[in-house]
């Protein structure tokens, strides 16, 4: 009997549908309550401890969202488990699949993933809090100061505003670390000073040839006189145009690109073809469980000897030994660790990209659509694509440098002219192509914004010239440009050059740190550029003033290499953890945050309380959980603000004009009576009974269902903002039995504790 731990009542019900029931017992933990979903029905939590010893293997479903890792973190603790095996769920549909390919977790990478997991729980529960705390206080003041005649009501309706605005904020090591560069990048966009620049050109010709030799230095408006007089001087026959150097070498030049990394394959599938990072992570591991590549979760360059071996053998049947490199190619910055890059691991015609989809290998693969099919088969063809180039042979140029001497000013003018290289179309070597050819479209797609590929001229060919030998300008001109603003972080530059490049995250963490930073509101994308909100530009301001070293990426890597000693080397994990309690203490300290209050409010309690009966959520002792101000709040932050998603709008308040109402359920702590209400985001904003409409309209002869209530009062409060408002009725009944019409309007009046209160009321 094996034992699974998912996160969810939908997983594990597929589960149930999928595993032998004689094999396996399906479990979904509960942080409320010691009787755990087991195969169908409640388990005590008392059973599972005391079957746990006799279970061949534990499997647990490997959680990407922050809610999933504390709900199966809660679990591993609570039956004190050392070793298990992660199952991955999410990027692989088949249950039966994932559970073949989960990887084995051994005490000591359990370790790691806790103290990972009481960090980042430190992060959320105590600097995230803090840090809005502050962020909030430091927006009053600022309020306060702009407009000093504000009152309580305005400057406490703002401060709840805001914390409703920052209620999914939160901030984790790495994703401070990475926002950092987010926000620098900003900064220099907005201060930004776009002058006109002036750029000069001499034109020159010889043997027929044209070509254009800039000069080196660039002019502002302040400098125009300085430029137009350079202009006279290079114009000025006087001035001979003498060569002072010229060279012209045939040089092999390699190919740009190395072989395939996760960071990389993110990058490129999100500029070309608009994949999320986690979309593209999923197919990658789809496409590696069915036996395609190798494993993606990879930032190493190494190409195994036996993949070489058969790459070289495999290109030369297709293309012939005189265009392929025929020994291993070097790649500067590999990875000397056993990780090695995504690689096809099936180096023969069958398995080429045009060939692959009628493999078993690749129809052993469950898609959720067609669209998913092609999506994956349009990445092998790119990963094939690369590994193909790493191992052909080098481009040949012509290497030309010239240099011109105008008095004291120097000229400077370089190109490289492609002689003669390999086509693999036609399988044979011709000039003015090379290696690139058979995938031109692709290489100029992936050239675009991201600086991989080297500046390179085809048309520009520099005539051979001789030792101070005299050349006539044809003509000097200058041009004028616009700096272009500086460029914000797209999601695969981010990746590659600061996740990546910079050690703030892992190949298998990339798409986590990217996707807290959109969860937490911290950025949001347009199109592929990432936006910082302003919260954004608030954390690392405060950081700056507190916690800098939360925003040095050696911190992060060393944190990343203690999670590895933990992991590798058997080192004690709560002296990390206790280290980032410590400092966390400290900053909070210096930043004069408060600690939260240990006590609970009434209201909280009560409202803990609705929240449990609305969501038939079981507490098995609820004088102990809701003395507990730790499981309240995590009861309170989890469902609270649920019913405020945009799907639940119903309309826009008729008082304020800025929110939204929500249907929302009253429970009394009493008799636990449920009774249906309407209100607006804004706290104490509106608020409107459904059985107090129910109760107006019957008295007016006219009963409605709560489908025809809602209705009614949608049009009602589409009528309150005009001058004549109100909203007209044709079918009220009266007295006499007679029918009117007459227009009803949301009315206030004061109730005995001289609080604001909303009715309707007639208006004939």
């Amino acid at each position: 009997m094996n034992l699974l731990i998912v996160s969810s009542a939908e997983l594990s019900s597929r589960a149930i549908l999928t595993l032998d029931q004689t094999a396996w017992k399906v479990v979904v933990p509960s942080l409320y309550s010691e009787k755990w979903l087991g195969s169908g029905r409640e388990t005590p939590l008392g059973t599972i401890r005391q079957y746990l010893p006799r279970f061949e293997g534990i499997f647990i479903e490997e959680g990407l969202k922050i809610d999933a890792i504390e709900l199966l973190q809660h679990a591993i603790d609570t039956l004190d488990i050392k070793e298990y095996t992660l199952c991955d769920f999410e990027s692989i549909s088949d249950i039966q699949t994932s559970i073949d390919n989960g990887y084995f977790v051994d005490r000591h990478h359990a370790a790691a993933k806790r103290a990972e997991y009481e960090i980042n729980k430190l992060f959320i529960s105590r600097l995230s809090k803090g840090i809005k705390s502050s962020v909030i206080e430091q927006r009053i003041a600022t309020h306060k100061r702009n407009f000093p005649r504000a009152g309580y009501e305005e400057i406490n309706k703002m401060s709840r505003a805001w914390h409703k605005q920052l209620n999914n904020f939160f901030v984790l090591l790495p994703t401070i670390a990475g926002l950092y560069w987010i926000v620098k990048a900003e900064r220099t966009i907005l201060a930004h000073d776009p002058k006109v620049i002036h750029r000069i050109y001499v034109q020159y010709k010889k043997d027929g040839v044209e070509f254009t030799v800039p000069f080196s230095t660039v002019y502002t408006e302040e400098f125009i006189q300085e430029c137009n007089d350079t202009v006279e001087y290079l114009r000025s026959h006087e001035n001979a145009h003498r060569v002072s150097f010229y060279q012209s070498e045939v040089r092999d030049v390699k190919p740009t690109y190395r072989p395939v990394v996760l960071s990389f394959l993110q990058s490129k599938m999100f500029y070309l073809y608009h994949f999320s990072i986690e979309y593209t992570t999923k197919l990658a591991k789809r496409l590696y469980h069915a036996g395609l590549i190798t494993d993606p979760s990879t930032s190493s360059h190494r190409v195994p000897g036996e993949i070489s071996i058969a790459l070289i053998r495999y290109l030369n049947e297709k293309y012939g030994e005189d265009y392929v490199l025929q020994h291993e190619r070097d790649f500067q910055g590999e990875d000397e660790s056993q990780a090695i890059a995504i690689l096809p691991l099936h180096l023969e015609e069958a398995y080429a990209p045009e060939n692959v989809e009628f493999t078993p290998e690749f129809n052993r693969i469950n898609f959720d659509s067609p669209k998913m099919k092609q999506d994956a088969l349009t990445m092998y063809a790119f990963i094939f694509a690369i590994t193909e180039w790493t191992q052909m042979k080098d481009a040949i140029y012509d290497i030309s440098a010239l240099q011109i001497r105008v008095g004291s000013k120097k000229l400077e003018a370089k190109a490289n002219h492609l002689v003669d290289v390999y086509d693999p179309e036609k399988r044979k070597f011709v000039p003015q192509k090379c290696w690139k050819s058979a995938n031109t479209d692709l290489l100029n797609a992936l050239s675009v914004g991201d600086g991989d590929m080297p500046e390179e001229s085809f048309s520009v060919v520099l005539p051979k010239c001789s030792h101070n030998e005299i050349l006539y300008p044809t003509n000097v001109s200058y041009s004028t440009s616009v700096p272009k603003r500086p460029p914000r972080y797209g999601v695969g530059r981010f990746n590659t050059q600061i996740l990546g490049g910079k050690g703030i995250g892992t190949a298998a963490s990339f798409h986590i740190i990217q996707n807290n930073l959109i969860a937490a509101n911290l950025v949001t994308l347009a199109n592929t550029m990432m936006h910082p909100q302003e919260i954004a530009m608030e954390v690392v301001a405060w950081c700056e003033l507190y916690a800098p070293l939360l925003l040095d990426e050696k911190n992060v890597r060393e944190y990343w290499d203690r999670l590895d000693r933990i992991r590798f080397e058997g080192e004690d994990p709560d002296q990390l953890i206790g280290e980032y309690q410590y400092y966390i203490d400290e900053v909070l300290k210096a930043a004069g945050v408060q600690s939260e209050p240990t006590t609970l409010t009434p209201a909280q309690i009560n409202l803990a309380k609705s929240i449990a009966i609305q969501k038939n959520i079981m507490i098995d002792d609820p004088e102990s959980f809701f003395s507990d101000p730790e499981r309240v709040k995590h009861l309170l932050n989890t469902f609270v603000h649920e019913e405020t998603k945009e799907e639940n709008r119903l309309f826009k308040c008729p008082i304020c004009r800025q929110g939204y109402v929500f249907a929302k359920e009253f429970i009394s702590p009493q008799d636990r009576s449920r009774s249906l209400y309407y209100a607006c985001e804004n706290d104490q904003c509106f608020v409107m009974f459904d059985n107090n409409i129910d109760e107006f309209f019957v008295k007016k002869g006219k009963a409605l269902d709560q489908k025809e209530r809602l209705e009614a009062l949608t049009n009602i409060a589409s009528k309150q903002h005009l001058k004549n408002k109100g909203y007209l009725f044709t079918d009220f009944i009266g007295k006499n039995s007679k029918s009117y019409e007459a227009k009803v309007f949301i009315d206030t009046f004061f109730d005995a504790k001289q609080r604001k209160r909303y009715t309707l009321k007639l208006q004939f």
